[in-house]
């Protein structure tokens, strides 16, 4: 045996280093499992082939299963950019994010889900993409296929499937644009009853019939109480197959927030995200809740940390609302960009012609309202209120009587959206009937809209501060915001980074 040739005085020093090295190594191999590298997703629009055997509602509804698996089997943070970037544009887009584009074929009951990947990194040195494999499978395999085939860095197993695996069901589901609004809701409404008798239990069916009830009672014309309950059912009843599943849990918090249930709606946003700390519509369900209970540094802790997962920062996530109603109303500003053909972009337009309101321009602000109005894609009852407000600033006879009837449709017992009828108040403002204005702005309240800085600093609404109605308004407002402050204090919040 050799012994060492290292003076005695010296060995045990050099052995507590090499086991406070050890311990150091094991500290950061577990601290790296606990914390590992967020992915970041860049998913641009479809490159859809003219033989393709699908449209844009079914590509997209593709998109949002695989958005699904990303988030779910590899904790993956997903975000959208406008368009295809080109030359200078990715230099914009974050390196580590990986940029995805799918080329989706349909032959008979099997998908081949191709398309070409690569990380930004590569394409901002030089445009280097790597092609998918093309190959068509049934649906039972094809998330799997897929995600086999990038280079992500972990899959985790599921509780239940993310995608119905009989071709029947699995093409229904696609076939209704995965329960996203449409033209034709009965039709849509009647494909997923198909594919829930051909594969009932399924969480993804159970999640587009709850979408698709619960956008149709946002915009019905009269209160849609049936509609909202069958909803909620199916939401929950997703959730019960799939529980914490990101996109069923933000749907069923954002039913909860637009009908008043805000402590639900942060619970179940907030348990959620134990499983799934870096999916963005449980970051977007937290922002929403959070503005609404009027928990606002909340809410802009939320917005913060969904800014830094998004793979492009130059285009924040989009309708940051939580910035207008603290007062910073240039970063909101910045929040408020459209994207062609896209159905949110009526809810943008108004919100930009309301800032404009908010800031003294007048001209700025009828522009908005009336590219909002003009649009035949979108939000039902935002099109229709950009319609009135441009009507109310052009003097038009006419708009009274309009939004008395946007208002009848939207006022009542479990009306959803109080932060939508606090827009109903803030047009009666403008009017000049300050009684009805008085009435909305407590509906809208009763309705769950609990942020009391909103109330206490919203421009169009000052001619109805100082009166004593307002006043017992304004202390309801902030005695439920309290109860709210309390239940969820900052050490819930959970929103400190997990990985780089």
């Amino acid at each position: 045996m050799t012994r060492s040739t290292l003076p005695a005085p010296l060995r045990r020093p050099l052995a507590v280093l090499f086991a406070l090295a050890a311990v150091l190594a094991a500290a950061w191999i577990g601290w790296r499992l606990n914390h590992p590298p967020v992915l970041r997703v860049l998913l641009l629009d479809a490159d859809l082939a003219p033989d393709a055997g699908l449209d844009g509602p079914q590509a997209a509804a593709l998109g949002v299963l695989v958005k699904d698996a990303l988030e779910i089997q590899a904790g993956a943070s997903v975000s959208y950019t406008v368009g295809i970037p080109e030359g200078e544009a990715w230099s914009g887009i974050r390196g580590d994010a990986l940029v995805l584009r799918l080329a989706p074929r349909r032959r008979g009951d099997d998908l081949a889900l191709g398309g070409t990947w690569a990380w930004a990194s590569d394409l901002q040195a030089r445009r280097s993409w790597q092609r998918l494999p093309d190959r068509f499978v049934p649906p039972a395999e094809v998330l799997e296929a897929f995600t086999r085939a990038l280079p992500l860095p972990f899959q985790r197993s599921l509780p239940a499937p993310l995608a119905p695996r009989r071709p029947r069901a699995f093409w229904a589901l696609v076939e209704a644009g995965g329960g996203a609004p449409s033209a034709d809701e009965a039709a849509a409404r009647a494909l997923l009853a198909r594919a829930d008798a051909d594969e009932p239990g399924n969480a993804a069916i159970h999640f587009a019939r709850g979408q698709l009830e619960f956008f149709k009672a946002l915009q019905a014309e009269q209160n849609d109480a049936q509609g909202l309950s069958d909803a909620e059912a199916a939401l929950v009843e997703g959730l019960q197959r799939f529980p914490r599943h990101p996109r069923g849990t933000w749907l069923l918090a954002r039913l909860h927030t637009d009908t008043g249930n805000l402590k639900d709606a942060l619970e179940e946003v907030m348990e959620a995200r134990k499983a799934h700390p870096n999916a963005l519509p449980l970051l977007l369900g937290l922002t929403y809740a959070g503005r609404y209970a009027g928990l606002l540094d909340l809410a802009a802790a939320a917005e913060g940390r969904a800014d830094e997962l998004w793979a492009e920062p130059a285009r924040p996530v989009r309708l940051q609302v939580t910035f207008l109603y603290r007062g910073d109303w240039d970063r909101y500003e910045r929040s408020l960009w459209t994207k062609p053909g896209d159905v949110t972009n009526s809810t943008v337009l108004f919100f930009h012609g309301q800032l404009d309101l908010c800031r003294r321009r007048r001209e700025e602000a009828l522009r908005h309202f009336e590219d909002a109005g003009r649009l035949t894609i979108g939000y039902a009852q935002f099109i229709r209120l950009a319609k009135v407000y441009k009507a109310i600033l052009e003097a038009d006879p006419g708009a009274r009587a309009e939004l008395d009837a946007l208002a009848r449709s939207r006022v009542g017992l479990r009306v959803p959206d109080g932060e939508f009828i606090l827009n109903l108040a803030e047009a009666y403002a403008l009017l000049g009937d300050l009684p009805r204005a008085q009435e909305l702005a407590e509906k809208a309240f009763y309705t769950g809209f609990t942020c009391a800085r909103w109330y206490e600093t919203n421009p169009i609404l000052a001619p109805l501060r100082g009166s004593p109605r307002w006043a017992a308004l304004l202390q309801h407002v902030k005695e439920r915001q309290a109860i709210l402050e309390a239940r969820f204090p900052p050490r819930r919040w959970d929103l400190e980074a997990k990985g780089p």
